[in-house]
């Protein structure tokens, strides 16, 4: 058993920030370095990040910021100063143009600085010690499809905290996770659109003396076309931020900074098509995913599986048999591995199927073979669902027909085979494209439900009779899926309707699958008059369409 590490000390809100007071006002100027030691040890006793979290810590943060609204004030103060003593100790009747201009200005000044570093020390200490009103908090809010129903900051601000520390990358002041990215805003990476890095260094010629700043800043235009903007310390951390996001977000636009405004600036024509092909990209990436993973899962170019409940699939291994034997529970259940091309079993015939199922007897394993004459002739053998799998494995692993020895010829009945339901699974991409499935497995059924959520498919629909289910993804007004499915006990049509979440979808599309898809009607609002009316309008105006022609 692992030892659990001992806490270890450190200074904690607020403490650390009384200790910290408590030493500039003793040490003046000289509790720099002490305070620069003090934090690094600090963060050095906390190994597993800040155990407030980054998010509240980023803007507990704000307090280092108060030296700009200090500074202000003060020069506020001092040309208040000024302003105040030429009223009380000068005398204007004295005065010419450039004293009064003087004396103007240093009030104008006055305002500005006190009214500046004022409201500079109030976002900052709000963001500090009110963190659910802070720039920080705001800016996840307005990545959510609902900012207005946003949970509390805790956790709103655990959402993000989560991501970075399991998957977060770090580079200067910016986080980059699977699903956000951390700066001086919050961005979530799904709604990246465009990306620019800023390094840029200008000089300004005043009174003979020449100015350079240099502006190294990360931005980002998210689709609802607000640009977040992060300042970054370390001109080599830039360009390793841009390539961390290419990899995250590859759908997005990289450009220069000059491109980016023009990005900016586009109309909402523009804006559309640009919106379109990140989507066709984002749906062409999903699509090259699916087939790898569809690959990853061990296709089998020999074999075709029927499974229990009646779906077939190219997906054979051992696995997969010992699964559909362990399935076995009721009399009249059975699977069976069809064979692509027949396996030669020499004077049996060739093998052309190997199927299990539970009859009266017990498990027993069938096989079929053709004969040189084009008939087919079946041998079954009653045997232990382990026998049955080592039969079943020695054909997928070695493609070795099964010894006949002992199996006992199948006598052909006058029961008709029990009829298989109807399945279909058909999913319709954003893109507009529509393919059909009349094979599938669950695993398929998984990836649709996936490819929902991630904007790859619009529509996926599941046949499986009697039942029949269609899922409808949101859109920008409503993101919750539409779920519309008919009642075969109903005797006749009916169709009904209800709005339901991303997993509760996937769920129905995996329990329909699984043959367990009994959803609580009396939820769900009935729609069937008015789509027998709609189908009743679009059939008036086709026979109108047709008899002007």
């Amino acid at each position: 058993m692992e030892e659990k590490s001992k806490p270890k000390f450190y200074l904690k809100w607020p403490w650390n920030l009384v200790v910290y007071i408590a030493l500039i006002l003793v040490l003046r100027i000289f509790a720099i370095p002490v305070i620069l030691v003090l934090s690094a040890w600090n963060k050095k006793q906390q190994p597993d990040g800040p155990a407030e979290g980054y998010c509240l810590q980023r803007t507990r943060g704000q307090l280092k910021k108060l030296w700009v609204s200090g500074i202000l004030l003060f020069l506020g103060l001092l040309m208040g100063a000024y302003f105040v003593g030429c009223i009380v100790f000068e005398d204007f009747s004295t005065w010419e143009g450039i004293e009064y201009g003087t004396w103007i200005f240093s009030g104008v000044v006055t305002l500005l600085m006190v009214g500046l570093g004022g409201y500079l020390a109030f976002l900052y200490l709000r963001d500090a010690f009110c963190p659910e009103k802070s720039r920080l908090a705001q800016s996840i809010r307005d990545q959510l499809p609902y900012p207005e129903e946003a949970p509390p900051v805790a956790e709103l601000f655990a959402m993000v905290d989560e991501d970075i520390k399991a998957n977060g990358q770090w580079f200067d002041q910016v986080a980059v996770g699977r699903k956000w990215i951390l700066g001086d805003d919050v961005t979530a990476l799904d709604r990246v659109r465009v990306v620019a890095g800023r390094d840029e260094i200008e000089r300004h010629t005043s009174g003979g003396r020449v100015r350079v700043t240099r502006y190294l800043e990360l931005h980002i235009l998210d689709d609802r076309r607000q640009t977040q903007i992060t300042t970054l310390r370390d001109p080599k951390e830039l360009p390793m931020i841009l390539e961390c996001l290419r990899l995250r977000v590859p759908e997005a636009i990289f450009c220069s900074y000059s491109d980016f405004n023009d990005y900016s600036k586009y109309s909402d024509a523009d804006w559309r098509e640009l919106e379109h092909q990140y989507q066709a990209r984002k749906a062409k990436r999903a699509d090259r995913e699916y087939q790898k993973e569809k690959a990853a899962a061990g296709t089998n170019a020999h074999f075709i599986l029927t499974d229990l409940r009646g779906l077939r699939s190219s997906r054979v291994d051992r696995a997969a048999v010992e699964t559909q034997l362990a399935g076995l529970s009721e009399y009249g259940q059975h699977f069976g591995v069809e064979l692509i091309e027949p396996l030669p079993a020499g004077q049996a015939g060739c093998l052309t199927q190997m199927g299990a199922g539970l009859v009266e007897q017990g498990l027993v394993v069938t096989a079929v073979f053709r004969q040189e004459d084009g008939t087919y002739r079946g041998w079954g053998l009653t045997t232990t669902a382990q026998q049955a799998g080592e039969l079943f494995g020695r054909l997928l692993d070695a493609h070795q027909p099964p010894d006949l020895t002992g199996w006992e010829p199948l006598r052909a009945v006058d029961e008709p085979e029990e009829e298989r339901p109807r399945v279909q699974l058909t999913l319709r991409e954003t893109s507009g494209a529509c393919r059909d499935y009349d094979f599938f497995t669950r695993r398929d059924l998984e990836l649709a439900g996936e490819g929902l959520n991630r904007g790859r498919y619009s529509e996926v629909t599941l046949l499986v009779s009697p039942w029949y289910l269609q899922i409808l993804a949101g859109d920008a007004s409503d993101a919750r899926f539409t779920a519309r499915c008919n009642n075969p006990a109903a005797g006749q049509v009916e169709l009904y309707e209800t709005k339901c979440t991303d997993g509760q979808a996937r769920q129905w599309l995996l329990d329909l699958g699984d043959g367990r898809f009994r959803p609580d009607l009396g939820q769900w609002k009935n729609i069937t008059k008015q789509v027998l009316a709609e189908l009743k309008k679009k059939d008036k105006a086709k026979a109108k369409a047709n008899s002007n022609t």
